[in-house]
Formats: structure tokens, sequence, C-alpha cells
């Protein structure tokens, strides 16, 4: 049977999140420049024994579970994929296009809890990925 996470499980999962998300530490790349969001996030996903190698693994479990609670896209991503979508002509198409879209989902969640300037934004954030799982819990309810 399908579960819904509970509100403070959610919540629990999502601040730990944020807990490793925010604390790595790249002291430890004196000599090397990440061009960008990509780059840095394939160096993690594809060197092992990377100096974030434990909390990238972290991120990655706690991902696992909260992924069906977070927004589908976030940022530049998201308007992106309502431009693309705009011209989508049939079901085939839309699910290529949450393929494509869809492994961005991580990277963009943890680029955006990384950003958060306030407990107000983080709070915004939080009260989001509630409503996504009050849906998916009536729709649970619903559907028995």
């Amino acid at each position: 049977m399908y579960s819904i996470l509970s509100k403070i499980e959610l919540q629990q999962y999502l601040n730990q999140f944020r807990t490793l998300a925010t604390n790595l530490d790249y002291s430890q790349f004196d000599n090397i420049i990440f061009f960008n969001l990509e780059s840095f996030y394939s160096y993690m996903e594809n060197i092992s024994g990377h100096p974030f190698q434990e909390q990238y693994d972290d991120l990655e479990k706690i991902l696992d579970i909260i992924e069906p609670y977070l927004p589908f896209a976030v940022g530049d991503t998201a308007l992106a994929f309502l431009l693309e979508a705009t011209y989508v002509n049939d079901e085939i198409e839309m699910e290529q296009l949450k393929l494509k879209y869809g492994s961005r989902l991580r990277m963009d969640f943890i680029n955006l809890v990384q950003n958060i300037l306030s407990e107000e934004e983080w709070e915004y954030i939080l009260q989001l990925c509630e409503t996504i799982r009050q849906e998916k819990e009536s729709n649970l309810h619903a559907y028995y």
C-alpha cells in the first residue's frame, strides 16, 4: 500500500535536509572552480570519494523520501518547463518533458534551500511541501 508521510515526518525530513544542504564545506576546494550548479552536482554524482560523499549520500537518501512532496520545478527550471509544456501535443510528449526536467528537481531544490535568506522563506517552502502532502493525502483517501 502507498503511504504518505505525516506532516511532522515531512517537516523533520525537510529540516534535516536543510541542515545538510546548508552545511556543505567548500574549503577543501581551494584549487577548483565550479562554473555552475550543474558542474558541481555532476562532480558530486560522478566522482567517488569526494569531500561531500557522506553528506551527498545523506542528501540523496532524504530526497528519495521527500521528492514526492517537492514542487516539481522551481526558479528558472519552472519557467522553462512551463514554456515547453505549452507546446506539448500529447501525453507521450508530456511524459518525455517530465523526464527531462525531473532530473533537475533535486539539484534545483538543493540550490533553493541553500539560497534561503530568511526564516519566512523557509516557512513558505515548508508550507508549499505540506500543501503538496495534503493533496496527496486527499487523493489517497478519495481513492480508497
